[in-house]
């Protein structure tokens, strides 16, 4: 079997891919987060989902700051639309940085997970619906900018002592990770 099949093309995958899926696994941990909502007998689990989603948000906005945006940035020559993705990001880490001094019994942590949830599925929409569409048809090489991204991350990830686990999801398996990690 080929390394693009063992790992799914992960290895390969271009930055829209990439940070689709990145996208794709935040919207699956609120998704579980929201189905604990007011499970007061769930307050370690949802802390875990917190502390994950909290570490995932984090790596992703990252490797777009540092990579995708300039690239984006001088691509499309759009400022109005990488700025705005930016100030996207400032409100997002603001939330992240509340929910990180967050306890599990905390009585803002439901309400804040649900303003964050809010605010990014905006964000994804900009970036899913206006900006990768728009670098789709750029002069943009998407593969090598995604191979930058994931080794990005991949840097961040291994910076951050103590990362979280991979929270279990439903049904028992763990929240997908990167594929081509060592």
């Amino acid at each position: 079997m080929s390394d693009a099949k063992k790992d799914g093309g992960a290895a390969h995958a271009d930055a829209i891919s990439l940070l689709t899926a990145d996208h794709q696994k935040v919207r699956q941990l609120l998704q579980q987060f929201t189905e604990l909502q007011n499970d007061d007998e769930q307050l370690d689990l949802k802390l875990e989902l917190v502390e994950q989603i909290c570490f995932e948000l984090t790596v992703h906005a990252l490797a777009e700051e540092e990579l995708l945006y300039p690239a984006v940035r001088a691509a499309l020559g759009d400022d109005d639309l990488v700025d705005e993705a930016e100030a996207d990001h400032a409100g997002l880490k603001d939330l992240v940085s509340q929910l990180e001094e967050m306890e599990a019994d905390d009585a803002e942590l439901d309400a804040t997970v649900a303003v964050l949830l809010e605010q990014l599925e905006r964000h994804i929409a900009l970036e899913e619906e206006e900006m990768f569409a728009r670098v789709k048809n750029a002069q943009l090489d998407i593969v090598a900018l995604g191979r930058q991204i994931r080794d990005r991350k991949m840097e961040i990830e291994a910076d951050f002592n103590g990362a979280p686990a991979p929270v279990r999801m439903s049904g028992g398996a763990e929240a997908p990770r990167d594929q081509d990690k060592p």
